[in-house]
C-alpha cells in the first residue's frame, strides 16, 4: 500500500533528475507541463492523496489544454493523486471508493483501471520516497522508504561487473580484468620499468614539450598555497564572490517617497570547520541550488499554501538543495471531462504488489517500482510496447532503503523536513511532561546558592 509520499524538488530539479536516453541519441530532460485548470504542484515532505504530484507520461498524450508543442519524448505532468474514472458521473470530488492504490493482481479486471490501461494511459509516479506504518502490537511506527543513492547504486554495479587484479611475475606486472556478469577474463602484461609504478606511462618523449610543462603546472598549481591569494596574484583578476541565502522585504512610505529595499542574511548552525570560530554561519548557495531557491521564492503564497511554501524553503536549507534520486513507481492515469466544458481533471493511481522480503518487515504491500530507464521506457511507451509485455516489469524489488521517522507524519498538515528525518527507536520518546521536568531540573542546577557552605541547608546525610 502507498498512502503518503514525499516530493521536495522544484520542477526544474525534477526534470534534471529524470533525464533519459532518447531515441535520437544522447541524454534528454523531460519537459514540464503545468496541470490544467490552474492547479499547482507544491513540493512537500508529507504528501497526502488528493494533492497534485509530478508523474511522467509519454509526450503523445494530449489533453487539448496544452499551450505549446512538446519537443521531448517524455513529459512531467502533475496530476491529482486518486484516480477519477473517465466515465464517473457527478462531481470529481465525490468518488465513492478509494483509488489511491491499484492492486496489480486485479488491475486488468476492474473497469476503473482496466479501461485506462487498455487506452495506453500508463504513467510513472515520482517521489523522494513513500511512508509506511509498521504495526507493533497497539502502536504504529512510521517508516520512510526510498531508493539508495544513485552514487551507491553506480558503485555497486561497477564493483559487481568489473574486478581488477594486479600482480607481479618476474618483473612483469599482470593486470587481470574480470566481468562478473559475462565471466570474461582479460589479462595484460606490462613491463614494470615501462610502467614506472604508475597507471600512466612514465615515458613522455612522445608528448609535446608544452603539454609536459602544462601537466607539471597542473600538479603544482595549488600545492601548499593559499587559494584566495592564489586567485589574486595576477592582479585585477575576477574574484569568486560568496553567495549567501537571504530574505528581503520592501517598505513603502505613505508620502510617496521611494521604497526602501532591505534584507537579512539567513544563518545556520556552523559546519565543523566554522565551529572553531563561531557556532553560527551564513547559509552559502552554490550554483545548482539557485534555481531551486528562486522557484520557491516565486511560488504563489496564498493563505492555504503558506505553510507549504515555508516548508519548501526550510527543506531546501536542510537538505542542501542537492538533486536526489527520485523513486519511480508504476501508475495508471485517466482523464475526467466535465459536461460544462471546464478543464479536464488528470488523476492517477499507484500500482501496488505484494511486498518483497525487505519490505515485508514493515508492510505486506508496496508500490511497483521501476528500477531502470529501460523498465520506465517500456511502461511509458504504450504505442510500441503492448500491455502484456509491459506488465512483466510490475513486481516487488529489494532495491530499497528505509528508516523510522517521527509520528508527526501521521498528520498530513505537518509538512516540515522532520517528517523524513531518521529517529533512534532505542531512545525514550520525549513528552510535554518529560520536557517540562528536564527544563525544571536544568534550571535548578543553574540556580545555585550564594550562601557560605556552613549556612546551607543539608538535605542529604553526610
Amino acid at each position: 500500500m502507498c498512502g503518503r509520499t514525499a516530493c521536495t524538488l522544484a520542477p526544474d530539479e525534477i526534470c534534471r533528475s529524470c533525464s533519459y536516453s532518447s531515441h535520437s541519441g544522447g541524454r534528454q530532460e523531460p519537459q514540464w507541463r503545468d496541470p490544467p485548470g490552474g492547479q499547482k504542484y507544491y513540493p512537500s515532505h508529507n504528501v497526502a492523496p488528493g494533492a497534485h504530484t509530478p508523474v511522467i507520461i509519454s509526450s503523445h498524450h494530449r489533453f487539448g489544454t496544452e499551450d505549446d508543442a512538446v519537443s521531448t519524448e517524455r513529459v512531467v505532468q502533475p496530476m491529482q493523486w486518486g484516480l477519477i474514472p473517465s466515465w464517473h458521473k457527478g462531481s470529481p470530488k465525490k468518488v465513492s471508493y478509494e483509488t489511491n492504490n491499484c492492486r496489480s493482481e486485479s488491475m486488468l479486471e476492474k473497469p476503473t483501471y482496466k479501461v485506462p490501461l487498455q487506452r495506453g494511459r500508463r504513467c510513472v509516479v515520482l517521489a523522494d520516497g513513500f511512508f509506511e506504518w509498521k504495526r507493533d502490537q497497539a502502536k504504529k511506527q512510521p517508516y520512510f522508504i526510498y531508493f539508495p543513492d544513485k552514487k551507491d547504486t553506480d558503485e555497486r554495479e561497477t564493483n559487481s561487473s568489473c574486478l581488477k587484479v594486479k600482480k607481479e611475475e618476474n618483473g612483469v606486472s599482470v593486470k587481470s580484468e574480470r566481468d562478473s556478469n559475462l565471466g570474461i577474463v582479460k589479462e595484460e602484461k606490462v613491463n614494470l620499468e615501462q610502467e614506472g609504478g604508475s597507471e600512466c606511462p612514465a615515458d613522455t618523449s612522445s608528448l609535446n614539450p608544452a603539454d609536459v610543462l602544462l601537466k607539471k603546472e597542473i600538479k603544482t598549481e595549488f600545492n601548499g598555497t593559499d587559494k584566495y591569494h592564489q586567485a589574486h596574484k595576477g592582479g585585477g583578476e575576477t574574484k569568486r564572490l560568496m553567495t549567501m541565502a537571504g530574505v528581503f522585504d520592501v517598505w513603502k512610505s505613505s508620502d510617496g517617497s521611494p521604497p526602501v529595499l532591505s534584507y537579512s542574511v539567513i544563518t545556520v548552525e556552523s559546519s565543523p570547520a566554522m565551529m572553531k570560530v563561531h557556532h553560527r554561519m551564513p547559509f552559502k548557495i552554490i550554483n545548482k541550488r539557485c534555481s531551486q531557491l528562486l522557484y520557491w521564492s516565486t511560488c504563489e503564497v496564498a493563505a492555504d499554501v503558506g505553510q507549504t511554501f515555508l516548508t519548501c524553503v526550510l527543506s531546501f536549507f536542510a537538505g542542501g538543495g542537492e538533486t536526489k534520486r527520485l523513486m519511480t513507481m508504476a501508475g495508471v492515469f485517466d482523464v475526467w471531462k466535465s459536461s460544462d466544458g471546464s478543464p479536464p481533471v488528470l488523476s492517477y493511481s499507484v500500482i501496488t504488489v505484494e511486498s518483497s522480503p525487505a519490505m515485508m518487515k514493515v508492510h505486506h504491500r508496496m508500490p511497483a517500482l521501476l528500477l531502470t530507464d529501460k523498465e520506465v521506457q517500456e511502461w511509458l511507451d504504450s504505442e510500441n510496447v503492448p500491455l502484456e509485455k509491459a506488465v512483466k516489469n510490475i513486481r516487488a524489488t529489494e532495491e530499497i532503503q528505509m528508516h523510522p521517522v517521527s509520528d508527526i507524519v501521521n498528520n498530513s498538515r505537518n509538512k516540515s523536513p522532520d517528517c523524513t528525518k531518521p529517529i533512534d527507536l532505542t531512545k525514550p520518546k520525549s513528552t510535554p511532561s518529560s520536557n517540562l521536568m528536564m527544563k525544571w531540573l536544568s534550571k535548578g542546577k543553574k540556580e545555585q546558592s550564594n550562601e557560605p557552605p556552613s549556612k546551607r541547608i543539608k538535605t542529604e546525610p553526610q
